[in-house]
């Protein structure tokens, strides 16, 4: 028995996520902490001039957080993302480094302190206080159900830590050209002409391209909307939504509402589906694309938490559950629309999308953008 119990929590990620100034990238301990954008990628990090950890993979992670040791509660909660993390499972914790400070303030004060958001100063996660001599910034996690299970701390009382890890310029211009490799590659295939099997698929679900575009908000006349008009489209083929409606059907018809739905929890699903009608309009929503991975994994985030809510808030006024939600909406609009740094051009399109949106969920968009 005690040794299934070894194992077990031996299986779980670490929990230890520790700011370190002096590494110029974040580094993860575990698979489980990164979400689908995640890459493969053979390298190497530096912990001191002659030794090396082997990395494996890169990608975003999203960490859910707890904002203030003085806050109980659905809005106690946030969510810290952290780009380009290597996946290093030879080290003995998980590390925030600088590259934090283009996206966040890190405020540190003896062995506590806070990370607050670049755009509006709100606090997205805390410190933990020192705990049996460890002295390490190590941010303060949501435990279950928002954030995962984890494993024991990796720290022993008796030692002192010094945790710094340094990515080479080399290392990360090799990453950088791969990047640039693959982009190139996207783009050449968005600028790949329709196929004949995708005109036949345009006039028969949208009659033609123009009215396929206009329905998302995209121009004929300009090359840029046309291309992610192309990128719309094949990714709605690849998820083989190719069969025509039937006449009765065709007025309900979306070829597009439920392409994220495997992004989700049944749960999560129920939830989506009952406030916003369909994974691709609560995405839009919140000005996320479903054919962007990085947006899916931003919504599942925003799902998870939301519904974690509502689940904590199910023995108060049905009042209160509803103002922690739409706070949370509110929040994380306000970051989309007001410093998300989209284009202006793009900018003012989602903005106006959701602003009807706002309204249709009882927001009002004017005080949340001027507050």
């Amino acid at each position: 028995m005690a040794s299934s119990r070894r194992d077990e929590q031996a299986s779980l990620p670490c929990p230890a996520w520790v700011w370190s100034s002096g590494s110029n990238i974040h580094l993860a301990k575990d698979r489980s902490w990164f979400g689908d954008d995640y890459t493969p990628f053979d390298s190497f990090i530096k912990n001191t001039a002659v030794s090396e950890t082997t990395v494996v993979g890169i990608g975003t992670v999203n960490l859910p957080t707890k904002i203030s040791p003085n806050k109980t509660g659905p809005r106690s909660h946030g969510a810290l993302r952290l780009k380009n993390v290597l996946h290093a499972p030879g080290i003995i914790c998980n590390i925030i480094g600088r590259p934090i400070l283009n996206d966040y303030n890190v405020i540190t004060r003896g062995t506590s302190g806070t990370i607050t958001n670049l755009s509006d100063s709100r606090p997205v996660a805390y410190f933990k206080p020192e705990t049996e001599g460890v002295r390490l910034f190590e941010v303060r996690l949501s435990g279950p159900p928002v954030g995962p299970k984890v494993g024991p701390s990796p720290f022993d009382p008796s030692t002192t830590y010094f945790i710094r890890a340094s990515w080479p310029d080399s290392e990360r211009e090799r990453f950088a050209a791969l990047q640039a490799s693959r982009s190139r590659q996207s783009r050449a295939a968005a600028n790949v002409p329709l196929a004949p099997s995708e005109k036949a698929w345009l006039k028969k679900h949208f009659e033609s391209e123009f009215k396929f575009l206009q329905v998302h908000g995209l121009s004929i006349y300009k090359e840029e909307d046309r291309e992610e008009g192309r990128a719309i489209l094949r990714a709605i083929m690849s998820n083989g939504e190719d069969e025509a409606p039937s006449d009765d059907e065709f007025d309900d018809f979306d070829p597009e509402a439920h392409l994220a739905d495997h992004h989700f929890s049944l749960a999560e699903l129920d939830w989506i589906n009952s406030g916003y009608g369909n994974s691709r309009d609560f995405m839009a929503c919140f000005g996320l694309k479903f054919y962007i991975e990085e947006d899916c994994d931003e919504a599942r985030a925003i799902a998870r938490a939301m519904v974690a809510e509502d689940e904590d808030e199910d023995d108060d006024d049905d009042s209160d559950a509803s103002s922690g939600v739409d706070e949370a909406a509110r929040t994380f609009l306000l970051s989309r629309t007001v410093g998300s740094g989209m284009s202006h051009e793009n900018g003012e399109r989602d903005s106006g999308y959701l602003q009807s949106r706002m309204a249709d969920k009882g927001f009002d968009y004017q005080a949340t953008a001027l507050e």
